[in-house]
């Protein structure tokens, strides 16, 4: 009997050993080693150096003219009464010119307006032209009747090459049916910009 006593008892002291050496899981949730996880890793992150740093902070100013509380783009820049601080931007016809007409003397401008809209209304245009070159207006209409051009129905003035001696401004005559003819147009500075010579460049649709 002493002996089952004694071995019970040394099967107790084993499990209560045992107990006592394991740790325990079971307590409560201690966040201590997630923190310095978190932390760890942070501080092992390297962080580049931002481009623009104060892109965020800057105060961006408004279009001159225009006021702060309206946001600010190019579709209201004309409307801001700075436009002169802007340089223009002007269409263009692809395969003849870019519409700027700026630089066309004003003496030049009536000329070719007054030839262009002779030719279209059937009328005489001899006046637009110096009196040594009176011929280029014969040439001219040879021209057109030479290509079957036939009557024509507006025109467009391009940008022109000017400079003391000579003015060339290019031309298109347009008809109804879509069709044009190009000319290069020369006009004399030193003789009131009456036309010397008119280039034929070509026609299409």
């Amino acid at each position: 009997m002493s002996g089952k006593i004694s071995l019970c008892g040394m099967i107790f002291l084993f499990l209560t050993f045992v107990s006592c050496t394991q740790p325990s899981n079971l307590g409560a949730y201690d966040g201590t080693d997630l923190r310095s996880q978190a932390l760890a890793l942070e501080n092992g992150v390297h962080w580049a150096q931002e481009l623009e740093s104060s892109v965020l902070t800057t105060n961006v100013a408004a279009a001159d003219g225009i006021i702060k509380s309206l946001q600010s783009d190019t579709s209201i820049i004309y409307a801001s009464g700075k436009e002169d601080d802007y340089e223009p931007i002007y269409p263009e016809i692809e395969g003849f010119s870019i519409l700027n007409t700026s630089m066309l003397p004003e003496t030049a401008r009536a000329v070719l307006e007054n030839f262009c809209n002779a030719i279209i209304n059937g009328t005489s245009a001899d006046a637009c032209f110096a009196r040594d070159s009176i011929y280029v207006l014969l040439i001219f209409r040879y021209d057109i009747a030479k290509y079957n051009a036939g009557k024509f129905s507006e025109y467009i003035l391009g940008e022109p090459f000017a400079n003391p001696s000579i003015i060339q401004c290019p031309v298109r005559f347009l008809r109804k049916d879509g069709t044009f003819m190009d000319f290069a147009v020369y006009l004399k500075p030193e003789d009131m910009c009456r036309i010397c010579a008119i280039e034929y460049i070509k026609g299409g649709k």
